[in-house]
């Protein structure tokens, strides 16, 4: 398993993973396709502004899944933002043959390590505090499973 950083390089890759939404539209769909370029223009200004914020596991070589993180002070919508926080967005693996294989977990681990040495979109500063929420698994593992 290899674990990067999005980056301009590898941003089309993201879309692999998070677009997994297209198992419920098709390919061509052009509300799909918006959803993606709006996604990317975001993902973009991100990476130029505070570095990236979204990590990939990959498998055999294949983008299999996906963290998104993103600094508290960068939320429009938080009135009086921390500085040094970072929200837990999304993690996901769409994949059957990525699941259960620990790409979650590693990925997890990965940003909570560099939450404590210093992340890219806090302009290499520590992690004071992050912040995730439970959320409900459409399948059949627990979070416990999800993330180990």
């Amino acid at each position: 398993m290899r674990l990067e950083d999005v980056s301009e390089e590898n941003l089309d890759n993201l879309f692999e993973i998070c677009s997994g939404y297209r198992a419920f539209a098709p390919r061509d769909d052009p509300v799909l396709g918006e959803g993606v370029e709006i996604k990317r223009r975001l993902l973009l200004d991100m990476l130029d502004r505070h570095g990236s914020c979204v990590k990939i596991a990959y498998m055999d070589g294949k983008p299999a899944a996906q963290i998104l993180f993103i600094p508290e002070e960068t939320m429009p919508y938080i009135s009086d933002p921390r500085r040094d926080v970072i929200h837990l967005q999304c993690i996901y693996s769409p994949f059957p043959g990525s699941q259960r294989r620990g790409a979650g977990g590693a990925l997890m681990r990965d940003l909570v390590d560099e939450c404590e040495t210093g992340l890219s979109c806090l302009g290499g500063r520590p992690c004071n505090f992050l912040v995730t929420r439970p959320f409900a698994h459409e399948g059949e593992l627990s979070l416990s499973e999800f993330y180990g």
